[in-house]
């Protein structure tokens, strides 16, 4: 993205990238119509390459997705091809919505050495679609290697998942709604981060009890994700614990202090896990 300093010459002038006589860098998002108008031209740069992916993406996606849509507009630095780079967000209240804050799609266009790719937010994480057939993964960017060849159907892709959402619980995607998912899922990460650390001093003196008899035991610190609604807690015992009969006497770990300790630190961090699942109705997945 560019600054303000990028645009100042060697002698501090302020100098305003042009096309058509019109300045692009104004550092407001454009509704899909006041992009249109000034980027579908017969001369415009945004007849070719990702600059028209760009344009392609904003008349496609302002027509079939159930949000308002941002428009902005950059320039690549030059040895990134010099070239316009579009933007497409969700527009809440005339705002671009960026997913790190609550918004649900980040689409680029790229540069000259990049391909389109779009991001979206934990909201749409499980979904299936045809794309998307192990589920939606919002850790991702998607649509980079297909876009080379099947750009229109990258675009697509993103509209599937949000008839997804709209499959699943009934209801079209609402940046509104969407708003007060995202408070309240930074509320109940932040209290899940206090109760973390608890769970994880259990977690730290389970660990240090089970390593003085078997110490190929490794134990993760739990994890939240809001857009599954899940907390997961992993640890990984080797097959020795997990199948005692295939080793012999194995009542030298089973009936030891450690062990005994192991399990009741175990038992402490799991509790605390749960009770807080139970309270903001979260998924609890336990593997070991």
């Amino acid at each position: 993205m560019k600054y303000l300093g990028d645009f100042l010459n060697e002698d501090g002038e302020l100098q305003i990238d042009k096309f058509n006589g019109e300045e692009w860098f104004n550092h407001n998002a454009m509704t899909p119509r006041e992009f249109i108008k000034k980027a579908d031209k017969p001369d415009s740069e945004f007849q070719t390459g990702n600059a028209k992916n760009g344009l392609d993406a904003v008349k496609f996606l302002s027509k079939q997705l159930p949000v308002k849509i941002a428009v902005s507009v950059h320039r690549s630095s030059w040895n990134y091809g010099g070239n316009f780079v579009v933007t497409i967000r969700a527009m809440d209240k005339g705002k671009s919505m960026y997913i790190f804050n609550g918004g649900p799609l980040e689409y680029v266009s790229g540069d000259s050495t990049t391909t389109p790719e779009y991001k979206m937010s934990k909201s749409f994480d499980g979904l299936f679609t045809p794309e998307h057939k192990r589920g939606f993964d919002s850790s991702y960017t998607h649509g980079s290697f297909k876009s080379i060849q099947k750009h229109d159907t990258v675009l697509q892709d993103i509209v599937d998942v949000f008839d997804a959402y709209e499959k699943k619980y009934g209801k079209k995607y609402s940046t509104k709604e969407a708003s007060k998912e995202h408070a309240r899922n930074q509320k109940i990460e932040k209290m899940f981060r206090i109760q973390s650390e608890k769970a994880s001093d259990w977690i730290t003196k389970a660990k240090q009890s089970i390593k003085k008899i078997v110490p190929e035991v490794k134990i993760f610190s739990p994890s939240i994700n809001m857009g599954k609604k899940r907390i997961k807690l992993r640890w990984d015992e080797p097959r020795k614990l997990r199948h005692p009969d295939e080793y012999g006497n194995m009542d030298y770990v089973f009936n030891s202090k450690e062990y005994a300790n192991y399990q009741k630190y175990m038992e402490k961090a799991i509790t605390i896990i749960e009770k807080f699942a139970d309270k903001y109705d979260l998924e609890v997945d336990i593997s070991a």
